[in-house]
C-alpha cells in the first residue's frame, strides 16, 4: 500500500467475530477476493486477495491470523480474544512487513455485544496507520442479521470511523468516515456489497465494493 492507504486493513478478518462460538474447539480457514480494499469507511481502488486461519475453543478463547495483499504490499494481522453468547473482548494487531512503503504497524482493542440478531462493536486504536503523531481513532459498528432459510441469512451493516487525535485538526483533513453494506451468507459462502462516504479515494471513488468469501472447518477435510 502507499502511505495514503495505511488506514486500510482486514475487513474480512473481523467478519466472523460476532458469530456464536462452536460448542467444541474448532480450527477454520477462510479465503476472500474483493474488488476494492476497504476498511473503516475508507475505500481504495486496488483489488484485494486474502486468507486466514482461526481457532475457537470451548472455553470462549479464540485467536487467528489473516493475510492480505493489495497495492503491492502484504499485511499480516494477528488477533485474540474471549467471547460468550453475548460479550466479545479482544485485541487486533496489524503488521506490515515492508516498511519501505511508509505504512505503520497499528493495534486495536475492541468490545462487542451480540444480542440475538443485533451485534454492536467498538474499536479503539491508540495509534493509527498514518505515520503521523496523534492519529488515534475510534470505530463503532452495528450489524443486524435476518435469517432467510436454515443456511442462508442477510446481514445489514453500518459503521462510523472517527479520527479523534490531533491529526484530525490538520488543514483539509477528513476525520469522519462512514461505511455500510449488505452480506448474503449461504452456508460457508458469503457475498458482500459495501459502500462508503469517502470522497478522496485514489480511484473508483464511492463505487460499491464487492467481496466473495468462503470458509471451512479443517475437521471436515482431515
Amino acid at each position: 500500500m502507499s502511505k495514503k492507504q495505511t488506514l486500510v486493513a482486514g475487513a474480512i478478518a473481523l467478519a466472523g467475530l460476532g458469530a456464536a462460538l462452536p460448542a467444541a474447539a474448532e480450527v477454520t480457514g477462510n479465503i476472500g477476493v474483493a474488488s476494492q480494499y476497504i476498511f473503516r469507511g475508507i475505500s481504495f481502488g486496488d483489488p484485494q486477495v486474502s486468507g486466514g486461519i482461526d481457532y475457537a475453543g470451548d472455553s470462549g478463547i479464540y485467536a487467528g491470523t489473516w493475510i492480505s495483499s493489495a497495492g503491492g504490499e502484504q499485511e499480516v494481522d494477528f488477533y485474540a480474544g474471549w467471547a460468550n453468547d453475548v460479550l466479545d473482548l479482544g485485541y487486533l494487531y496489524y503488521y506490515f512487513p515492508d516498511r519501505s512503503l511508509g505504512t505503520e504497524d497499528a493495534a486495536e482493542v475492541y468490545a462487542g455485544l451480540n444480542l440475538g440478531m443485533l451485534s454492536l462493536y467498538a474499536y479503539y486504536a491508540p495509534s493509527g496507520f498514518f505515520n503521523v503523531e496523534d492519529d488515534e481513532y475510534v470505530y463503532v459498528s452495528g450489524d443486524v442479521t435476518f435469517p432467510l432459510t436454515d443456511k442462508a441469512s442477510l446481514t445489514a451493516h453500518v459503521g462510523v470511523n472517527e479520527i479523534v487525535g490531533d491529526a484530525a485538526d490538520a488543514p483539509g483533513a477528513e476525520s469522519t468516515f462512514i461505511d455500510y453494506g449488505l452480506t448474503l451468507g449461504m452456508g460457508d459462502l458469503f457475498i458482500m456489497v459495501t459502500a462508503t462516504d469517502f470522497e478522496q479515494a485514489i480511484s473508483d471513488e464511492n463505487d460499491p465494493t464487492f467481496t466473495v468469501g468462503y470458509s471451512w472447518s479443517f475437521e471436515d477435510i482431515l
